[in-house]
């Protein structure tokens, strides 16, 4: 088999899976991986970083194949060439910042860092209540006016 580079790989083919798996399959081919990429499991320092990536990876495509309604908009979004849901609905899906973000008020600092929990778990509702709190202690700051429209938008394509 031909080695892909992570970035061009999409959620079912890194599980080993047919665009058609049930639950369970999932399930299955999520424990696989993890047993072949923890990085636990890794032998050298070299190989624990790629491993880090490649497990990162697995869990995001884990998350996502497992929610039904997260599987839908991904596999639309396959079908344009997406290949992370990320891509799809401009969500990050780990905690991570826009590098460009204005810094918030020390405040809101706490509120901004569970909606960045909240968003990692896919749980867009509770990320909401953080962002609008936030926002309560930061009022019209651009980034999180932005990204609460984006949490607001995957509320209302059922990705909660």
């Amino acid at each position: 088999m031909v080695r892909k580079r992570l970035a061009e790989v999409s959620y079912y083919e890194l599980l080993g899976l047919e665009k058609n798996a049930d639950q369970g399959e999932v399930k299955a081919a999520f424990h696989r991986f993890a047993l072949r990429y923890h990085p636990d499991r890794a032998e050298s320092l070299e190989t624990k970083a790629t491993h880090t990536r490649i497990y990162r990876r697995g869990t995001e495509a884990y998350r996502v194949l497992s929610h039904a309604a997260q599987r839908a908009a991904y596999d639309e979004g396959l079908e344009l060439g997406k290949l992370r849901l990320e891509q799809l609905m401009g969500l990050p899906l780990r905690s991570s910042r826009p590098p460009s973000m204005r810094p918030v008020s020390p405040r809101a600092r706490p509120f901004l860092i569970e909606a960045e929990h909240a968003v990692e778990r896919g749980d867009y509702r509770n990320a909401r209540v953080h962002l609008q709190v936030a926002l309560g202690h930061d009022p019209e700051h651009p980034e999180l006016l932005s990204w609460l429209a984006k949490v607001e938008s995957a509320i209302k394509q059922g990705l909660d």
